[in-house]
């Protein structure tokens, strides 16, 4: 008896082998990418239990860094407000969203020193 696989197998055998490695790299990727991309990590989730809602620097300055804060101005002023404000207060390391209504961030309180040096500055 002949051990060896007919002619029209050995491709089939080959594709499936193809087939089981794609399968194994693909459930490799999956599972790094779980892994590294920190799926589930509540230590760096921002708290959604409570919000800091300002409309002004003196307001934010109350505000806690990684809390979840949303800026709802009186009035916008000018187009450059909703930047300013993510410039200034948003970890944009985090989703930042802002719209005619305001800004939705995770505060930061990294660059509040910024406040403080124009406050210092001379008016021109």
């Amino acid at each position: 008896m002949n051990k060896t696989a007919p002619h029209f197998v050995t491709p089939l055998l080959n594709r499936h082998r193809r087939v089981r490695k794609s399968k194994a790299l693909l459930a490799a990727c999956v599972c790094a990418t779980a892994l590294l991309g920190g799926c589930g990590n509540e230590k760096n989730a921002t708290d959604q239990s409570k919000i800091c809602i300002f409309n002004s620097d003196a307001q934010a300055k109350h505000c806690k860094s990684g809390e979840l804060a949303y800026f709802s101005p009186d009035t916008w002023g000018n187009a450059q407000l909703p930047l300013n404000v993510v410039a200034t207060y948003c970890n944009t390391n985090r989703p930042v969203q802002f719209n005619e209504a305001g800004v939705v961030c995770t505060f930061t309180d990294k660059r509040l020193w910024l406040l403080q040096q124009a406050a210092s500055a001379p008016a021109h």
